[in-house]
């Protein structure tokens, strides 16, 4: 019992963090599952003993960034083989040295096949008291755990300790992230993650005070981090976005929304009452051509007698013979009679009542018509960074076109999950990320979400998408019910939050 107690105070040693100021919301999954142990095996014979290890993580599908010192041993001597262990799945694999640099602590280690999820590296500036989290496979809770070697060689998820990057102090041998969060030997190589799950430093080594580790640790800077990786030709995925977390994303969504509905709320106000103004002056512009056609009506009446007397007159002078009379007369009544249509028929109807309003009103009126929805066409789609909380994507323009019923691009169907949403689930059979792309005409806004799963989540992912075979666009109720059936079972496996945001404000292309 008193061993258990022991073990289990040292797991939570290592899982909690450091201070009461630790974040809640660090967002650590993209880089967990990039994470791997890293062991050092020797071969005696047909046996083989297990060195040591340290952690790293996956810069490319097969390659894994650690510390120099974790793979010195192998650099020194060849029999020594380095082992690297995903957080998931079953493989294991074995790795060589490609590229070394004790100067900062930093080695390249490259495997034949595999396809790990990679990490995303964050090159901007990390703030003091930024919220990070150290990941990795310390030593100190395997012995507490009382795990044999073949549990330290088996694929198992990294321990995460929290803390907060500290005073900003480097080492003089090279550029280092000092931080809290608590770190043992083993961690060597991992990730330090801010809380968008975005490397900002490679764990190297603790502070330490009288032979006792302390609570502060070092870890390599991405700014040593990228010459290493480009001298040795990997270009890996970065981002120099700031970090929310998903608390304040969460809180400044609903921010923009409520500003949203206000404005929306204050718009439609307006339109009410422009409305009602245009209401007011069309009953006026109605009632002065009610006078017009009753004044044109009066005004043919008269005409019309005034012509029918002048005929009526003419016809008594050619009976008296007064021939040239006549005629003028005669003339003259038939102009007045023609005068007496024209003015019947050139009557305003109270149709025109619209026209004069607009003319009257010119772009005044403008507000008061209807928010027309956006058209169909080609649309460019610029990063709302307000909106958007962004982990693995660069912020580029995203063009589309859109086709009334759900068509993008001509050729996939999106579903209309709910009024004026529409959106399509894409799960890809390599990359183990689920997207949720969506587009909302009314607002001229698209937005996609990532989910990062772990391999049991996406594999039963990829098996509902397999079921559902439409891949174009369509009309069809019966296949459109189908893609929603399918995104919406999709949805049911997946965590409430996403990893990643991105909400984009659309405008019409030419």
């Amino acid at each position: 019992m008193r061993r258990l107690m022991i073990a289990m105070l040292c797991l939570l040693g290592a899982l909690l963090p450091a201070g009461s100021h630790a974040s809640d919301n660090l967002d650590v999954a993209p880089s967990t599952r990039s994470t791997v142990r890293v062991v050092l095996i020797q071969d005696e014979g047909d046996e083989q003993f297990l060195l040591g290890h340290g952690s790293g993580f996956a810069v490319a599908p097969n390659r894994i960034v650690t510390n120099a010192h974790v793979v010195k041993q192998a650099v020194e001597d060849s029999s020594i083989r380095i082992g690297v262990i995903p957080s998931e799945g079953t493989k294991r694999y074995f790795a060589r040295v490609i590229a070394y640099s004790p100067t900062n602590d930093l080695a390249l280690v490259e495997f034949e096949s595999g396809n790990l999820p990679v990490a995303t590296l964050f090159t901007g500036q990390v703030p003091d008291g930024a919220d990070v989290a150290a990941i990795g496979y310390p030593a100190n809770v395997d012995r507490a755990l009382e795990g044999s070697v073949e549990d330290r060689i088996a694929p198992m998820r990294p321990v995460q300790s929290r803390g907060t990057v500290s005073g900003g102090r480097s080492s003089h041998s090279y550029d280092t992230v000092l931080h809290t969060a608590n770190i043992a030997r083993g961690n060597s190589g991992g990730p330090l993650v801010d809380t968008c799950g975005r490397v900002v430093g490679v764990n190297s080594f603790l502070a330490i005070t009288d032979g006792i580790d302390s609570g502060f640790s070092f870890a390599a800077s991405v700014r040593e981090l990228m010459p290493f990786l480009r001298n040795a030709g990997v270009k890996p995925l970065t981002t120099d976005v700031p970090c929310l977390s998903l608390a304040e994303q969460d809180r400044l969504e609903e921010k923009l929304a409520d500003e949203d509905n206000r404005t929306s709320a204050a718009a439609q106000d307006k339109i009410r009452s422009e409305q009602a103004r245009r209401g007011e002056i069309l009953a006026e512009m109605q009632d002065e051509i009610r006078d017009e056609r009753d004044n044109g009506l009066a005004t043919a009446a008269v005409l019309f007698v005034l012509g029918a007397f002048a005929v009526g007159g003419a016809i008594m002078l050619h009976g008296q013979g007064k021939t040239v009379p006549s005629r003028w007369t005669g003339g003259l009544g038939g102009l007045l009679i023609l005068g007496a249509v024209f003015a019947f028929f050139t009557r305003p109807v109270l149709a025109d009542a619209h026209d004069r309003l607009e003319r009257r009103l010119g772009t005044q009126g403008d507000a008061a018509k209807p928010v027309a929805v956006a058209a169909e066409g080609r649309k460019v789609c610029a990063i709302d960074m307000q909106r958007s909380r962004i982990t693995i994507s660069s912020p580029a323009d995203v063009s589309l076109t859109w086709k009334k019923g759900g068509c993008v691009n001509g050729k996939t169907q999106y579903a209309e999950e709910k009024p004026g949403v529409w959106s399509r689930i894409f799960v890809p059979e390599e990359e183990p990320t689920v997207t949720i792309m969506s587009f909302e005409p009314a607002k001229n806004r698209y937005s996609t979400e990532r989910w990062q799963l772990e391999s049991a989540t996406m594999d039963q992912a990829r098996a509902i998408r397999k079921t559902f075979d439409n891949k174009s666009c369509t009309s069809d109720g019966k296949a459109l019910a189908s893609i929603g059936e399918m995104q919406g079972q999709v949805r049911a496996i997946l965590p409430d939050r996403s990893n990643e945001r991105l909400t984009y404000s659309c405008t019409k292309s030419d």
